[in-house]
């Protein structure tokens, strides 16, 4: 019997092959932080948002629970992660869940980690009478921060150019978490004069110079700071200051059975998604 050799792949598959192969190494090339930003325009693009784009700022409006707000978002970087993370996919939706439930007031909100300002409009949407103090050190996140709050024009949105620490002192950057995009951007503290770039306060120093008795919901997304935030040789009775706390804990770090095991002297425990929320048991 004549056996025939069969061709799998002929000249144009060949082709398609190394085709392929160098637009997937091309693909690859590309920063993340820009490849995830196009996926992004594409989305907005059929879902028909109109943007416009200056430099390398994109801007378009969207709507949170039907009012249009504006949103900048920098090509580069992990804006587009970010938001849709908040604003998309709703990430806080089970800690309002949980205020709306106990029926909770909320007057003065602590983002720490506050990063461009999209939880911050967020908030500020479904508790336009609260009082937000954001915290953001790197100078760059903040300047976009700032824009965000700028361009909605809310007023009721303090801004810092600080991180929230165990006690107030100076840091230096550390880029080498996780994917290294600016939302992994976390400090560490130092001795060395010229790297202590970034201030960082504790939360008694942010109460008392703020004139705040207490915070109703405290947001902490710190990058892998929260473990030195709830260092157990520092005062943590603040905590009893605290109504509500969500608070993303960043497993890398080896934090989470010492920060849950504190958390649960105040608060009552539950979770969703990456946020670890707590009411204050005093509720």
């Amino acid at each position: 019997m004549n056996i025939r050799s069969i061709k799998v792949f002929d000249v144009r598959n060949w082709f398609k092959i190394v085709k392929y192969s160098l637009g997937s190494r091309m693909i690859n090339s590309v920063p993340k932080g820009l490849k995830n930003t196009y996926d992004f325009v594409v989305w907005l693009e059929k879902k028909g948002i109109s943007f416009t784009k200056k430099h390398n700022q994109i801007e378009f409006q969207y709507p949170i629970d039907k009012v249009k707000y504006l949103f900048s978002i920098d090509e580069s970087s992990s804006d587009s992660d970010v938001f849709n993370q908040i604003v998309i996919c709703n990430e806080y939706e089970p800690v309002r869940e949980l205020i709306s439930l106990h029926n909770i007031q909320i007057k003065t909100i602590v983002d720490a980690g506050a990063n461009v300002g999209y939880t911050c409009i967020y908030l500020s949407h479904y508790y336009p009478g609260a009082t937000i103090l954001a915290l953001e050190p790197n100078i760059e996140t903040f300047n976009r921060l700032k824009r965000n709050i700028d361009i909605n024009e809310l007023n009721n949105v303090k801004l810092f150019q600080k991180g929230l620490w165990n006690k107030n002192t100076y840091l230096k950057a550390d880029y080498s978490f996780r994917d290294k995009q600016a939302w992994s951007f976390r400090l560490e503290e130092t001795s060395v004069e010229q790297e202590k770039l970034f201030e960082v306060v504790s939360v008694e120093h942010l109460l008392s110079s703020n004139n705040i008795e207490e915070i109703d919901l405290l947001k902490i997304d710190v990058e892998g700071g929260e473990k030195e935030i709830f260092n157990t040789n520092f005062d943590l009775s603040w905590l009893n200051k605290v109504k509500v706390i969500a608070i993303e804990i960043h497993d890398e770090f080896d934090c989470r059975e010492q920060i849950e095991n504190k958390l649960k002297e105040y608060f009552i425990l539950s979770y969703s998604g990456e946020l670890t929320i707590g009411v204050n048991k005093s509720i």
